[in-house]
């Protein structure tokens, strides 16, 4: 699925990239920002309502704070 551009600027010269790159981590990335922030905050009520660990939510945290730039 991955196709392959190939540009020959001369006969001696030739060069071949990966055409469409889409496995480059420049992907819109809001709706897993969306989706994190809403899981961290659900798993964060889940476990007060329970009495539970609240810091088994952290990976949600983390996750949220690294995508999201304004959380």
């Amino acid at each position: 699925l991955l196709g392959i551009l190939s540009l020959s600027p001369s006969p001696s010269l030739s060069l071949s990239i990966p055409f469409p790159l889409t496995c480059l981590p420049n992907q819109n990335q809001t709706r897993n920002c969306w989706q994190n922030f809403v899981d961290f905050h659900h798993c964060e009520n889940t476990m007060v309502a329970k009495g539970g660990d609240v810091s088994m939510c952290e990976w949600y945290h983390h996750v949220c704070k690294s995508l999201c730039p304004i959380f």
